[in-house]
């Protein structure tokens, strides 16, 4: 009784003799001197700033269209490599960011299944991955990853991927690259996407959805993939709050998400069905040689939905990552003439070997890899090997691009394109 009183009468003083507006002085007196403190901290430590309530966002909106080399630098000043990120107050986000290569293998090795993808990750790839390996952790992400393993590395599904590529270069990819004139303008990073999507397309699938065909068309399927893939990716900068009410109410970029990935599991579908149909008429498929007729013979112990994520997956995994990896490898021939002659000279000869390509190759990923970042959740507390602590539920955000220009492992020309050090 006296504590409700005490309450009522402090409820009183603050109505009678605090105004809205002296809240509001109050409130931006706090926020600048805790802005003033965190940055006097973050400059003793090298590190980024974490602003009072909204945590890391405003930095990186403003360095939104540089962000890969602004981690890079932030990194290379931060202790070890490594610093601590906070989202927005109530946010759930906070954990670190790294190039160290020590926490990098203590989290993909040592202590793998204590970081797994995480609900956060797997929530907002729900509507295109579904349960897909890609999206799966434990024993789903263990199953499927078995199962990927005895089929790609067989020698049946090898030599039918060398095939389709070697079908595509020559059949397709040369043939355009060929009637381009020389004023001729070219997308090429679009051509290599509709390269890697058709070849994946056919890996994954066994069907020719013909995104280099004659005139380069719009591919539903492809379109609708790549639209999704956007809007997915869209959900790791935008306020959950947000893209939730969208979602539940059917609004915004939510009702596109769901109407792309809608298109791209009904093809799935549609795929699998049709192999399955085929099955049953034929009695057999022994002349297909593609992921998803290996699996569906695999002794018939999986459903549909799990061929449909599983192939959506492999797309997803092979699509963009190839062309990124080919854009940025030929851009970098096309700016090293002398880099370019010996890749040419190598393929020239024995192409059993071909060392030097292997070395531009993996050169140019160190540069520009494909997944500059990437991050796994933490099950339980843990400690990295260079002491950041780490709670259950907090992430350790892995920055590749940094990994691949860090002057402790490759020196002071680290920024240069040498393969071999040629």
């Amino acid at each position: 009784m006296a504590t409700s009183a005490l309450v009522a009468t402090a409820l009183r003083l603050v109505r009678e003799y605090m105004r809205a507006s002296d809240l509001a002085v109050a409130a931006a007196l706090l926020f600048a001197c805790s802005a003033l403190a965190n940055r006097a901290l973050a400059s003793s430590r090298g590190t980024p700033m974490l602003w009072p309530v909204l945590g890391m966002i405003p930095t990186l909106f403003a360095n939104l269209d540089d962000v890969y080399e602004w981690g890079a630098a932030s990194l290379a000043r931060s202790p070890g490599g490594t610093f601590p990120f906070r989202g927005m107050w109530l946010g759930g986000m906070s954990g670190v960011v790294t190039s160290s290569p020590r926490n990098v293998e203590h989290v993909l090795g040592t202590r793998f299944a204590n970081y797994p993808k995480g609900p956060y990750y797997r929530d907002r790839f729900a509507e295109l991955l579904g349960d897909g390996i890609f999206n799966a952790d434990g024993d789903a992400w263990l199953a499927q990853r078995r199962a990927a393993a005895l089929e790609m590395h067989s020698a049946r599904f090898l030599a039918f991927s060398d095939g389709a590529v070697r079908r595509l270069v020559h059949g397709r990819l040369v043939p355009l690259l060929t009637r381009v004139g020389d004023d001729t303008v070219v997308d090429l990073q679009d051509v290599l996407l509709r390269f890697t999507f058709d070849n994946i397309c056919a890996a994954a699938f066994g069907v020719d959805v013909g995104c280099l065909a004659d005139g380069l068309p719009e591919v539903p399927f492809a379109r609708a993939f790549e639209r999704a893939t956007e809007l997915t990716l869209a959900r790791f900068v935008v306020p959950p709050f947000v893209w939730k009410a969208q979602r539940w109410l059917g609004v915004g970029g939510e009702r596109e998400l769901a109407s792309a990935a809608r298109a791209v599991r009904e093809f799935a579908d549609r795929t699998v069905a049709e192999r399955r149909a085929e099955l049953r008429k034929l009695g057999s498929l022994d002349d297909r040689s593609d992921l998803l007729s290996r699996l569906i013979i695999a002794e018939g112990k999986y459903s549909d939905a799990f061929l449909r994520d599983f192939c959506v997956s492999f797309i997803l995994a092979g699509r963009d990552t190839s062309s990124v990896a080919l854009t940025w490898f030929f851009y970098l021939l096309a700016s090293h003439p002398h880099v370019e002659s010996r890749v040419l000279a190598d393929i020239r000869g024995d192409v059993a070997e071909m060392d030097y390509l292997h070395a531009a190759l993996t050169e140019s990923m160190r540069l520009y890899p494909p997944v500059p970042v990437d991050f796994k959740e933490a099950l339980a507390d843990d400690v990295l090997p260079d002491g950041s602590a780490i709670r259950a539920g907090e992430r350790v955000i892995y920055f590749t691009y940094a990994m691949g220009r860090d002057a402790n492992t490759w020196g002071p020309d680290r920024l240069e394109f040498r393969p071999s050090g040629g």
